[in-house]
C-alpha cells in the first residue's frame, strides 16, 4: 500500500493493487474484460482516488461477478482489444489533472 501510495498513477486490470491504489489516493486507469465494473470500479466518490474505467470493446458486457454474483466463470476471457492509445489518452488525462490538483 506503502508503494501504490507513492505512485502517481496505476494502470492495470481489476486486481486487487487496483483497489489498494485506488483506497490509497493514487489515480487509477483500470482495464475491464471478462469482470463487472458496474460491481467492482474503483469510485472516486467514495473519497478515493479518480478513476478511468475502460472496458474491453469485443467484451461489451461482463460474463464474470456479473452484479454481486459469480456469473460465468467457466468461460475464458482476457481484456480483449483495448486500444493503447485510450489507456495512454486517460493516463495523461489523470497525470494533468494531478498536476493541477496539487
Amino acid at each position: 500500500a506503502a508503494l501504490l501510495e507513492m505512485c502517481d498513477l496505476y494502470v492495470g486490470p481489476d486486481s486487487g493493487p487496483m483497489h489498494v491504489a485506488s483506497a490509497v489516493g493514487t489515480p487509477v486507469v483500470s482495464l475491464w474484460g471478462p469482470t463487472n465494473e458496474a460491481a467492482w470500479a474503483p469510485s472516486g466518490r467514495l473519497g478515493a482516488a479518480p478513476a478511468f474505467v475502460i472496458r474491453a470493446p469485443d467484451r461489451p458486457s461482463p460474463w464474470v461477478y456479473v452484479g454481486h454474483r459469480m456469473g460465468e466463470p467457466h468461460k475464458k476471457g482476457n481484456l480483449g482489444g483495448i486500444e493503447p492509445e485510450r489507456v495512454v489518452t486517460a493516463a495523461l488525462r489523470l497525470l494533468e489533472e494531478g498536476k493541477h490538483g496539487d
